[in-house]
């Protein structure tokens, strides 16, 4: 009875974290790796079964079964990782080792002495454990979760070779019957459970996090063009003027406001007033280099944050942001519907906060607005008044 008992714990264990990758999954269908992470503790769950209860341990069938579900387990832990990872997944050099184990079993005699057959599956899962790892050594995550997966795996490595060559040596030849009476049976039982316990906590940790983190993403980004909201981009704001200060670099910001914008949504509808916007936040996106941030920051109002620019710079390239969406039909509205938007433009003064640079920058925004619209003026200066910039001469007009 306390041996049956003993033989349920590894499945109910392995099979309580399989439901709860599950779940995970139903949480976040895209997440297609908890799936396969799921099935690799079912298959591990059904594989021990098999191994303790099976009423013919030492036949060729069994021994043939409990290695295909193992190796199956394997693959998907390997699947698993590594689309979570996003690393390419050695699927031949894993199934080739599944495969010519397979074959080794079935042709081998191993008359009553079932040793033999130990050493070729752990060895087939301590090597298909290690290139996992290998595999997980390429990924460009490495947090801490990821290092403790590498870790864990790792070691489910070494115990395939260490755990079964110990047993054998110690007690000499066994029949799969005498090795489940061993005490070496029982340690196989705490290692596994251990093993695949920490593994499985790893690994639902990873998960969790990684959809706390995708949900914090979403939450920081404006639904309509994919930008920065607004309380995420002052957040990075505060964090760059900081970096700018420590490093005495340069950095301006450009302010950008859709023209006549209450007009469109009563001429056209807002249909066409969001795509408007979501046009404009998708030529923001391709025109700023990766080191910029872009934030959607009201209704139709934008804000561009130029690393390791000046003025000059950061005017010119507002100059080519607002020439390109002047020659740009909006989408849906036909070729008819053009617009136009106006930018200020500051740069930023050591000793100045983000509030002191984006209200210079917004004056400018309404100096170019009261000049006509259509056009970029700058703030050349703290507590200065705003000056309409000729980009085409490089001239300023007060």
């Amino acid at each position: 009875m306390s041996e049956s008992i003993i033989g349920l714990i590894i499945p109910v264990i392995t099979l309580l974290f399989a439901g709860i990758f599950v779940l995970l999954w139903l949480r976040e269908r895209q997440a297609k790796h908890t799936l396969f992470l799921a099935g690799c503790y079912v298959a591990m769950a059904i594989g021990f079964a098999i191994q303790h209860f099976t009423p013919a341990p030492d036949s060729k069938g069994s021994f043939l079964i409990m290695h295909l579900v193992y190796s199956t387990a394997v693959i998907c832990l390997a699947m698993g990782v590594g689309l979570r990872a996003g690393v390419s997944v050695p699927l031949k050099a894993l199934s080739a080792a599944v495969l010519i184990t397979a074959i080794l079993l079935l042709v081998t005699n191993f008359t009553d002495n079932q040793n033999p057959r130990l050493y070729l599956t752990n060895s087939c899962y301590g090597l298909m454990s290690a290139i996992i790892a290998l595999m997980l050594t390429r990924a460009s995550q490495q947090q801490r979760v990821d290092r403790a997966i590498l870790i864990l795996i790792t070691l489910t490595a070494v115990q395939f070779y260490v755990r079964p060559y110990v047993a054998i040596g110690v007690s000499g030849p066994m029949t799969t019957e005498q090795y489940h009476d061993s005490p070496f049976y029982a340690l196989l039982l705490v290692t596994v459970a251990l093993l695949a316990t920490s593994l499985a906590m790893a690994l639902v940790a990873a998960c969790v996090s990684d959809q706390l983190r995708r949900l914090a993403t979403e939450s920081s980004r404006d639904h309509l063009t994919g930008l920065k909201t607004r309380r995420a981009f002052e957040n990075d704001a505060i964090e760059m003027l900081e970096k700018a200060y420590a490093e005495n670099e340069s950095l301006s910001v450009i302010v950008a406001d859709i023209d006549h914008f209450k007009r469109v949504n009563d001429e056209w509808g807002h249909q066409i007033g969001d795509c408007a916007i979501a046009s404009f936040g998708s030529l923001l996106r391709r025109m700023v280099r990766a080191s910029d941030r872009v934030g959607r920051i009201g209704g139709e109002e934008f804000c561009i944050l130029v690393w390791q620019c000046e003025l000059e710079g950061a005017g010119r390239l507002a100059e080519r942001i607002r020439a390109t969406f002047a020659q740009s039909p909006v989408e849906e509205g036909g070729d008819d519907l053009l617009l136009t938007a106006s930018f200020g433009v500051a740069q930023w003064e050591p000793g100045e906060g983000y509030g002191k640079l984006f209200a210079r920058a917004d004056r400018a925004l309404y100096a170019a607005k009261d000049a006509g619209r259509d056009r970029v003026c700058c703030s050349p200066r703290q507590g200065g008044g705003a000056s309409i910039v000729d980009i085409a001469t490089g001239r300023t007009a007060a």
